[in-house]
Formats: structure tokens, sequence, C-alpha cells
């Protein structure tokens, strides 16, 4: 590397305009200029000078061919490379979210619960839980035990949230309602119970 290369590399990493080291070497920017063009050289007094200013020896001046030339749109780059960074972060936090999310949001709800309700000052408990890969309900009367058994999903229609379930139990026709976008209601049919009523909510516990 020529000695105007290394003058105006070791300029430039030092942040110094041509007029900056011409004021300090008492020259015109000019000579510096064509120091940096090796149309003439500087005499030793300005070596000196030079090599004071950089804070680098006479040798590293004149003789180093390892001095890296600087770029001269580092803050640019360095400020793409961030801006790179920080989307292909956000593109992947957003991956990841979805593969967590998307299932918990498209997964069917579970009706399996305790629910209760209140009629007529009584207080109603409906048991559902999975037992011998089946649904298992039970409804009680306060403490006493009024229907069990196995529930049967009746109808599922279309893109409905809803679900219906039929128990059969002792001569009796026993219908639940699901709403999965609602997981902590059901309602159900106690006619048979109470005639004037079609419909209890029930709430989860």
């Amino acid at each position: 590397m020529s000695l105007g290369k290394n003058i105006q590399n070791q300029r430039k990493i030092k942040g110094m305009s041509q007029e900056k080291v011409a004021e300090q070497c008492k020259v015109t920017r000019q000579t510096v200029s064509r120091w940096e063009c090796d149309e003439v050289l500087p005499d030793t007094n300005n070596l000196i000078s030079l090599s004071k200013l950089f804070e680098v020896s006479l040798d590293t001046l004149v003789f180093s061919e390892n001095v890296q030339a600087i770029d001269i749109q580092p803050q640019k780059n360095k400020w793409k490379n961030k801006c790179f960074l920080s989307v292909f972060i956000n593109i992947c936090l957003l991956v990841v979210c979805l593969f967590l999310l998307l299932p918990k949001m498209f997964a069917p709800k579970s009706i399996e619960g305790i629910y209760q309700s209140i009629m007529y000052d009584q207080m109603f408990i409906l048991e559902i839980e999975c037992r011998d890969n089946g649904k298992f309900a039970q409804l009680y009367q306060e403490q006493d035990l009024l229907i069990n058994g196995y529930l049967k999903e009746i109808t599922k229609s279309g893109y409905s949230k809803t679900k219906v379930y039929e128990l059969q139990s002792n001569e009796l026709t026993f219908t639940i309602e699901f709403n999965e976008e609602n997981e902590n209601l059901v309602s159900t049919d106690l006619d048979w119970l109470f005639p004037n009523i079609k419909k209890i909510e029930f709430i989860k516990k």
C-alpha cells in the first residue's frame, strides 16, 4: 500500500477531514490531497506531524501494508444489519406464537367438569367426566342422585359450536346442550322434573 493510501486510511480511521489534517500540519488542503494521491511526498517534518496526529509510528505510516481501509458507510451498513436482525427475530417470535396458540384456538372445548344451578332454592349439581372412553354424567338434586349414565352426542350441525348430548336412564330422556364458545355454561331440559321450565342453565364451578 502506498504512502498516500496509508495517509488517507489513517485520516479516515481518525475521522478527520483533509482540512483538519491540513490545519494541524500547517499546509493547504490541496497539499494533503496531493499527498493522498501520491502526487507529492510529505517532507520529514510533515511525516513526523502526521504520525503524531494519527498516533502511529513512522514505520506504520510509511511502510505498513496492513492498514485496513475504512468503510465509508459503516453506520448505514450497521443500521441495515440491525434492521434485518430485528425483522428476523420478530418473524421467529411470530412463528413460535402461532405454533403455540393455534392448537389451543382451534382445539375443541371439553364438556367435562362440575356445573351447578339453583332452582326453587334447591341446588342442582351436574357432574360430567371421562370414563371408559366415554362421557359419564350424573345429575344431583342437593344430595340425591336423579339420573346418571353415558352421554351420546346426537347433533353437531355444520360449523355450529353447539353440541347436543342425550342421556337415557330409568325411562327418562335427558339432554345437555354445550356451547364451545362459552365452555363455562351448559343448558339442560328438566321438563320431566319441572314441567313449566323447559331449560335450566348450569354454570361451571
